[in-house]
């Protein structure tokens, strides 16, 4: 598995370590769940998908501002990655709150709780490798 992990990019490995954040997350949330409140669960479940697309898009985004320096891709993609967190905060808002459907109790807070701790993972791996925001996506073979 650390072969694995080693051969692998940058994206990768941070995307990898999304997923097991956001599953130990979701396994976290099941307590929730026990005791009738399913949308912890749900809440954690969006906002994990939602921070993974986000980094997905973060790295994808720099690659096109380093490559091509067209910077107005890279903001074009900034406010697609906003748009998500909206757009998810918008629809749970929505369930939740003005629809009052009772699956979906509590969603909006698991989802803060969903995307919390990708921002502090983006921080760690760009602190660890001494990188900058725009230098994330660039690849070994560049330098």
């Amino acid at each position: 598995m650390k072969n694995y992990l080693a051969k692998c990019s940058e994206l990768t490995r941070m995307i990898l370590l999304a997923i097991l954040i956001g599953v130990v997350l979701i396994l976290a949330s099941i307590v929730g769940a026990v005791f009738g409140q399913f949308g912890w669960m749900v809440g954690v479940s969006v906002g994990t998908a939602v921070e993974v697309l986000n980094l997905f898009l973060l790295y994808k985004s720099s690659e096109l501002a380093l490559k091509e320096t067209k910077s107005s891709l890279f903001l074009l993609l900034y406010f697609v990655r906003m748009a998500l967190y909206v757009a998810g905060i918008l629809v749970l808002v929505l369930l939740q709150y003005f629809w009052h459907i009772s699956f979906f109790d509590n969603s909006f807070w698991g989802f803060l709780i969903g995307i919390s701790p990708m921002q502090i993972v983006v921080i760690i791996v760009m602190a660890r490798s001494k990188k900058g925001p725009l230098e994330i996506a660039q690849k070994e073979d560049e330098k």
